[in-house]
């Protein structure tokens, strides 16, 4: 930490000239991130481990194709990136329901709050797929089964001399066809403001299961990390659009971009938008604020035109 709060520091002093090249820079590699994230957008579905809970996302995340990782979000998006809870406060809670491909349906809850000093988040997911047949080589059926998805995730946040860290721990519980697994997750996320413009951010996930392989093992999948920016491109007193790009990799043997834009109309209305490298198709999302009610939105359309993923977020912020 010694090291590390130094180099932060000089990241953040603040130079007019390297700034704004910097902020250049940044623009530049978004756009390339969103033409690698158009080029790649029907790329194998799967290839991190967490990707079988795509749908464990918010309404708002689910828009801006997941590329959070930059970005101060949502407090609904604390399981994907606890470092947003570093600048949270009061009371919040939210919840979100959707369907997902097949018809399965899926509902989540996030609580977040203060407490004595730190900020610390719980959220909880669950996920019914619907009932199949298996059937043996003649065609006959042998039985019915449910496939299901649940994980409870604690989180916690904080601020740092502007610097922003955060960790969370995930339970997960699956079920395949006859099979039962468990497994846990964690995860730590931390982001940089450099600019009032201009925020970058980091994080690593580990995830482990047990009882779903063929032998019953446990499984112990790659790391992924996720780096990830965000750069408000106009900020006016009425408009302002911002734009966000993640770069995901598994043991850095792979790589999968990430890409979001949203713009914001007199801090209420949002229109949003978002591709990702890891399912085919675009994401569209709207929301809006209600006093301190807020209403989000989203789904992902397939190249086919069918609807994969729809989501849609209701959160409220006691005083």
């Amino acid at each position: 930490m010694n090291f590390v709060m130094p180099v932060i520091k000089s990241m953040q002093k603040k130079s007019p000239n390297p700034l704004l090249a910097l902020e250049n820079k940044t623009a530049l590699c978004l756009v390339m991130g969103f033409l690698m994230a158009c080029s790649l957008n029907n790329a194998l579905y799967a290839s991190s481990p967490m990707d079988y809970l795509a749908g464990n996302m918010d309404a708002r995340s689910l828009a801006l194709g997941g590329a959070v990782t930059g970005n101060s979000g949502a407090l609904t998006s604390f399981s994907k990136n606890p470092s947003v809870l570093a600048v949270s406060s009061g009371t919040f809670l939210g919840t979100t329901i959707g369907t997902r491909p097949l018809g399965s349906k899926m509902v989540q809850a996030t609580y977040c709050s203060n407490i004595k000093g730190q900020n610390i988040g719980l959220h909880v997911f669950d996920a019914l797929y619907p009932s199949e047949s298996k059937t043996d080589l003649s065609g006959r059926v042998q039985g019915e089964f449910n496939n299901s998805d649940m994980t409870i995730t604690g989180a916690a946040g904080k601020e740092i001399n502007g610097v922003r860290f955060g960790a969370a721990t995930t339970i997960v519980r699956k079920k395949l066809a006859d099979k039962l697994g468990y497994g846990c997750s964690l995860t730590g996320a931390i982001q940089v403001p450099v600019s009032r413009r201009f925020t970058v951010g980091l994080s690593a996930n580990d995830v482990t299961l047990s009882g779903l392989s063929i032998a019953g093992e446990t499984e112990k999948f790659s790391t992924q990390y996720r780096a990830g920016a965000s750069l408000r491109l106009m900020d006016r007193d009425n408009l302002s659009l911002e734009v966000m790009n993640d770069i995901a990799s598994s043991a850095f043997s792979d790589l999968n971009y990430h890409f979001g834009a949203e713009l914001t109309l007199n801090e209420i209305f949002f229109i949003r938008g978002g591709l990702s490298s890891e399912s085919a198709g675009g994401r569209l999302g709207l929301g809006v604020i209600l006093n301190q009610m807020k209403l989000d939105w989203s789904m992902q359309m397939s190249p086919l035109g069918s609807k994969d993923f729809m989501h849609l977020t209701l959160s409220y912020r006691f005083k």
